[in-house]
């Protein structure tokens, strides 16, 4: 294989071990914490459950997966320039293998299953769009306690190094794995900041105070683009907000239990709610979405009464474009009249032309 690079010094060994140790440890503490607390969801009420399961979305987003990646890429400092490697040992072998399958797990189906029970839970509701409670409580317990038994098997493997060395040492350029695994791992490293820096700023989009009074009954539609064009209807009566639907949403779980905002934007008659929990990107979409249709609504016509019209000629108070009625055309003086124009002035019921003829 050639000259394999290494640490600079067994005190710069000791620190990176030190930090994968710690890391690892915070990564199984998180892991235990989850598999406790899914036991204990079936057993309490719902409103404690939904306390149960937030500690439980917060130990995986804020503790686990950090942990978890600390924990990868100090491994991978040591594969890449310790006497270790990859594929020296049978042993590393396999807790590599089990790494990736445990990095798998962490960043799909578990992140799916605590968002989705968290998000429900927050709703109140045991099923919505198909999606029930009870399948992600499920799956997230299960899938804790599976990581926890590959996690010891990892640290085991660690500790007891079994199988040996490789009989033949696998034919490496250690130069391409290098460039190989920091390439891929700045390229995801970049998504993920990105992915990060766009849903804080869709978390960040204002939402503004506008309620559904004294504007006009009827359905209207409002829209809010954060990655995805998301469109809303919102139904108005009397000045009240009294229904509304997505019309254009994600396929994804998340984005489906989100919806549950509605329900708060109809009793607060706002748009600014507290969003969902574990669906609170799309939660904030949604809300952007309804006030874009409240301010599309126009505000409720006030007519002027005919004695306001006819007095002063001008439309309502609210500024509508009343069309003044017509003032009578001037009638001339009746000595100013010709004798034609005073008959025709008596014909139609002028008293003062009749006394002006001598009628």
């Amino acid at each position: 294989m050639g000259r394999e690079p290494v640490l600079s010094s067994a005190k710069t060994q000791r620190w990176v071990k030190a930090i994968h140790v710690v890391s690892a440890a915070l990564w199984l503490g998180a892991l235990t914490g989850m598999a406790l607390l899914g036991s204990e969801t079936a057993s309490v009420a719902d409103r404690a459950r939904f306390g149960l399961d937030r500690a439980a979305y917060l130990l995986h987003d804020r503790v686990l997966f950090g942990a978890f990646i600390v924990t990868l890429a100090t491994g991978l400092i040591f594969a890449l320039f310790t006497k270790w490697g990859f594929f020296r040992h049978h042993w590393l072998t396999v807790k590599w293998v089990l790494a990736g399958t445990l990095f798998a797990i962490t960043l799909w189906p578990q992140s799916s299953a605590v968002s989705g029970m968290v998000a429900l839970a927050d709703a109140g509701v045991a099923e919505m769009h198909g999606l029930r409670y009870s399948d992600f409580a499920r799956t997230s317990l299960w899938l804790a306690i599976a990581q926890l038994v590959v996690v010891v098997a990892i640290f085991f493997l660690s500790a007891i190094k079994p199988f040996g060395k490789r009989a033949r040492e696998a034919r490496v350029n250690r130069r391409v794995l290098v460039w190989s695994v920091v390439g891929l791992g700045a390229v995801g490293a970049a998504a993920g900041v990105f992915q990060a820096l766009q849903l804080r700023a869709f978390r960040a989009l204002p939402i503004a105070a506008v309620t559904p009074a004294g504007r006009a009954d009827g359905a209207y539609r409002g829209e809010a683009s954060c990655g995805y064009d998301y469109e809303v209807e919102a139904r108005l009566a009397g000045g009240r907000l009294v229904a509304l639907r997505a019309l254009r949403n994600r396929d994804a779980h998340y984005a489906q239990i989100a919806e549950a905002v509605f329900p708060r934007i109809i009793a607060a008659q706002r748009p600014r709610v507290d969003a969902i929990t574990g669906a609170t990107t799309t939660s904030r979409c949604l809300m952007r979405a309804t006030q874009d249709a409240l301010d599309r609504a126009p505000r409720a016509e006030t007519r002027a009464s005919p004695r306001a019209a006819v007095q002063g000629g001008a439309g309502s108070s609210d500024g509508d474009d009343e069309v003044p009625s017509p003032s009578p055309p001037a009638t001339p003086s009746v000595e100013a009249m010709g004798e034609a124009d005073l008959q025709a002035a008596c014909f139609q019921g002028n008293m003062a032309a009749c006394d002006r003829l001598g009628h």
